[in-house]
């Protein structure tokens, strides 16, 4: 186990990053369970991702790490990073959050969001994340979080995520157990992995503009333009991208529904989220995914009153 210490160049808030629903993987893992955001007697909090085991616990601009090993593979930039190099890689600390503050503090919504300074943005690996918020329609957090677990489990004792010829070739009767809500998830993330098998070139939508990247991810099966967002914002660098769940179609319509014309549907349209996520794009450009996170912050405080 390498363990050490890591001096956080920008603003972080640690656990609130790993738990605030763009990655499923951070928790507790003992005596063959994992506990998703749950933290170990020393106070870390663990994760299994790109193929090494790392537990971080967070002391005011300090990250305290242990990992199984030093060196972490990036398939989507081909490269093989230490765990220095990683850990600027994965919360993308190239990025100054503070600018970010400087946009909300301007915002009669956003500003409200800035008592949780530190939320990041996180680079994390495409067909994981694919393959997690496949998983993720009209799902809980904490089963998506158990699906992931489960599938990995099947993978390897290490639980490792499965590759794309695993999952390709697995049957749909050995993945019933998984806690999705219809089947078709399952049908989904067969077919995406059959699909990568064959050709489709995850990693690539990288140098792609948005809108090609998102087009593509929409015209698979099973994928939609949320969770098409969610690929492109949480693991290939589309900081543009702009997912929209129930929980930031409230707080959209709660407070900017004057400003875009939104009439309240009990269902989010597809004019509505095209013309919502392009006004976040065209207003705050490539902060539009980081300002969707604090969105979300502000859609779990019912007592907000804004304005």
């Amino acid at each position: 186990m390498v363990e050490g210490k890591f001096k956080i160049p920008n603003d972080l808030n640690l656990y609130t990053t790993l738990t605030c629903g763009q990655a499923f993987r951070w928790g507790l893992y003992e005596e063959g369970n994992f506990k998703y955001a749950k933290l170990d007697k020393d106070g870390f909090i663990w994760a299994i991702l790109y193929n090494n085991f790392l537990g971080l616990k967070q002391e005011k601009d300090n990250l305290y790490y242990k990992a199984l090993s030093e060196y972490f593979y990036i398939p989507q930039i081909k490269k093989t990073l230490k765990i220095d190099e990683f850990l600027n890689f994965y919360f993308k600390f190239d990025k100054d959050i503070y600018q970010l503050y400087k946009i909300m503090e301007k915002d009669k919504v956003l500003k409200y969001a800035l008592s949780y300074r530190g939320i990041r943005i996180l680079r994390q690996e495409p067909f994981e994340i694919s393959i997690t918020f496949l998983f993720s329609a009209q799902n809980t957090v904490h089963n998506i979080s158990k699906c992931v677990y489960l599938i990995s489990k099947k993978f390897s004792k290490e639980l490792y995520f499965p590759t794309p010829e695993f999952i390709a070739n697995l049957k749909v009767e050995e993945l019933l157990d998984l806690p999705v809500r219809f089947k078709e998830r399952i049908y989904a993330i067969i077919n995406f992995s059959n699909l990568v098998i064959n050709g489709f070139d995850l990693y690539s939508l990288r140098h792609l503009s948005y809108e090609n990247a998102h087009q593509k991810l929409i015209s698979i099966k099973g994928i939609g333009r949320k969770i098409a967002d969610c690929i492109l914002l949480f693991s290939l660098d589309f900081d543009m991208a702009f997912p929209i769940d129930v929980h930031i179609k409230n707080v959209v319509f709660k407070f900017y529904a004057d400003e875009l014309k939104l009439r309240e549907n009990k269902s989010l349209t597809d004019k509505d989220y095209r013309l919502i996520s392009e006004f976040f794009r065209k207003k705050y450009l490539d902060w539009a995914g980081w300002v969707q996170q604090y969105l979300y912050v502000l859609s779990r405080k019912p007592d907000l009153k804004g304005g």
